[in-house]
């Protein structure tokens, strides 16, 4: 009952309704995804991998950190492939990259390709501060290496050899895997990575149908059991962790943080007050629970 008062209320619901149907129906995802193509986010895509690849590079930059030569591991591939392609353009000699479904399609690979080699001025809303983009995409080149496109794969078990990668990253990934399953993916990412090496991760603990009027945390009204019974679905999965917890996670599997960066969603800070918030989030601070987007660098001791 509460879920049908929320959805009549809370139009942002209304996606992971109808989500949550397609994922039961047989050809549920198939429809889905023709829905992302004519009425969704692929109607018109953009390609963020270009620019939060070449942002990721320049806080590592900050942070002194070079992949010149580096063997790299990516956890979620996308769509486009494009921040693969990217990092081959400017520092990497090969980049595996991993993702559970074959998502890329040539349609959009060729568009990031574009660009990228066009080294077109990119923009990425979600920033918190200003990377000096004209500066950073002249570090586009020629390929320096390969990208190997691994999918439909399993990557917590890459099959790579112990300390065998120099840097693992992902981007707008690890928010949407089950807690279970990414304590998994950290654990077999500090395997694979050298002693001494880095690994990054760009996160968005933020409820992603947020849109006009509603905030980054209005889905932390219902609590752990309402959520995976009656809301969240395996279409579009949301593990609702806060960006502290992302953090904690990465220090369990062994890494050391050397640099995190937040940004706080301030209409939801402003909102949290007076919201009546289910008991697994009220042990946060408003601050932690507004975090709605972190940039986080860590390292593996020697």
């Amino acid at each position: 009952m509460m879920v049908v008062r929320a959805t009549m209320s809370n139009l942002w619901l209304g996606k992971y309704v109808v989500q949550q149907v397609a994922s039961a129906v047989p050809g549920g995802r198939k429809i889905n995804e023709v829905l992302q193509w004519t009425i969704g986010g692929l109607r018109n895509p953009i390609i963020f991998g270009y620019p939060r690849t070449l942002t990721m590079l320049w806080l590592l930059q900050q942070a002194g950190v070079t992949l010149e030569n580096a063997v790299c591991v990516e956890l979620g591939t996308g769509w486009d492939m494009s921040s693969a392609m990217t990092l081959v353009r400017t520092s990497a000699r090969h980049v595996h990259t991993y993702d559970h479904v074959r998502h890329a399609v040539p349609k959009l690979k060729a568009m990031a390709l574009q660009q990228i080699e066009g080294k077109m001025t990119p923009t990425d809303a979600d920033l918190a501060f200003e990377p000096p983009f004209e500066e950073l995409k002249q570090l586009v080149g020629a390929p320096r290496g390969e990208v190997e496109y691994h999918a439909p794969f399993d990557a917590r078990a890459t099959g790579l050899a112990d300390q065998s990668v120099d840097f693992y990253y992902s981007l707008a990934t690890l928010e949407h895997i089950p807690v279970g399953m990414l304590k998994e993916l950290l654990q077999e990412s500090f395997r694979i990575l050298r002693p001494g090496s880095y690994c990054y991760h760009y996160i968005q603990p933020a409820m992603h149908s947020w849109k006009g009027s509603e905030t980054s945390v209005d889905y932390l009204i219902f609590s752990e059991r309402t959520w995976d019974r009656w809301i969240i679905n395996p279409i579009a999965y949301e593990n609702r962790l806060r960006a502290v917890e992302h953090l904690e996670l990465l220090k369990e599997a062994g890494f050391e943080v050397v640099r995190s960066w937040f940004h706080l969603d301030r209409k939801a800070l402003t909102k949290l007050p007076r919201m009546r918030l289910a008991p697994e989030f009220q042990r946060f601070t408003h601050e932690e629970l507004a975090q709605n987007y972190v940039w986080v660098i860590a390292r593996k001791p020697n």
